[in-house]
């Protein structure tokens, strides 16, 4: 199976999961600025940015590692972007 695939397999594990958790997808795969967010989504008062990072069982990287300075930046700065 491509990485690709597999990707796209667990982030839409994820989106079933934050579904049944109450949460609504307000996009995936968002784009701006060169940016790419792989989820967002919201519950009640809670704005969720959510990076999935989909390992093989007994990978030796850990997914939290896998997520780059740039990505950590923008998932914490503010860029003014406004979903309704």
């Amino acid at each position: 199976m491509e990485a690709v695939e597999i990707g796209r397999l667990g982030e839409a594990y994820v989106c079933r999961v934050l579904c049944a958790s109450g949460y609504e997808i307000l996009a995936r795969n968002f784009r701006i600025r060169g940016a790419e967010m792989d989820i967002i989504a919201r519950k009640e008062n809670i704005l969720a940015f959510v990076e999935v990072k989909t390992r093989m069982p007994n990978s030796l990287s850990n997914s939290y590692e896998a997520i780059t300075e740039l990505k950590k930046t923008h998932c914490s700065s503010s860029s003014g972007v406004v979903l309704s």
